[in-house]
């Protein structure tokens, strides 16, 4: 019998026509899905890095004289530094620290801000202490409130700062009580890494704390009766 009459060539060969293409095809499709899942895990990991570094990016708002927004952009070591943005804060510390309101929620929002600015590793964490636990907000609160206006703060020299302030006090029916006390506060202020906790960067988004305060009472001026 020759080759070409064969059964068994002719049976192979009638295979190979039929299915090798198809097992061509799948090994193909493997290849192809291996590749896709490859590609998948090496996703997943580069997603699960980049969410292990994702990091908050603080956003500064100036506003000019009617509170309107003026500029808007990501916080810089520049801001950081800059007067205007450090004496906004810390006439923002003297009215947390001093003001008081008989909305309780705004009284411990208050609280929390001037702390934002403290570190428990200075002399100002122990003054904060002293000073909340002889005049308790929440006490105070019962029979009057305490408004107060801050004049623009003073540099004295490198992190050094001299703030004056009114302070106004009414009874809970909005009836005067006294005169308006005049204040002067010596602030010593460093500037440290933004933290990372989100409620901390909206009330103390440059980093800045204050190292040391002192203040004292002055004489009223003409102008503080208005």
């Amino acid at each position: 019998m020759s080759e070409t009459a064969n059964p068994y060539l002719e049976a192979r060969r009638e295979w190979n026509e039929r299915y090798g293409s198809y097992i061509a095809q799948a090994a193909t499709w493997r290849m192809v899905a291996v590749v896709a899942l490859l590609l998948a895990i090496v996703s997943v990991g580069g997603l699960i890095y980049v969410a292990g570094k994702s990091q908050f990016i603080p956003y500064l708002v100036e506003v000019d004289g009617q509170g309107r927004a003026a500029a808007v952009g990501p916080l810089t070591e520049a801001n950081e530094q800059n007067p205007m943005v450090t004496k906004a804060m810390l006439a923002g510390f003297i009215r947390n620290w001093r003001e008081v309101t008989a909305d309780i929620e705004i009284q411990k929002r208050r609280i929390f801000a001037a702390y934002a600015h403290i570190s428990q590793a200075d002399p100002s964490f122990t003054t904060a202490n002293e000073y909340f636990k002889a005049n308790d907000p929440f006490e105070r609160a019962k029979t009057e409130t305490v408004v107060v206006e801050v004049e623009s703060p003073l540099s004295l020299g490198k992190g050094v700062w001299q703030l004056e302030w009114v302070e106004r006090r009414r009874d809970r029916k909005g009836k005067t009580l006294g005169k308006p006390t005049r204040y002067q506060a010596v602030l010593h202020t460093a500037h440290a890494k933004a933290s990372r906790d989100i409620k901390r960067i909206q009330v103390n988004p440059v980093g800045l704390y204050i190292t040391e305060f002192n203040w004292t009472e002055m004489l009223a001026t003409a102008g503080d009766a208005q």
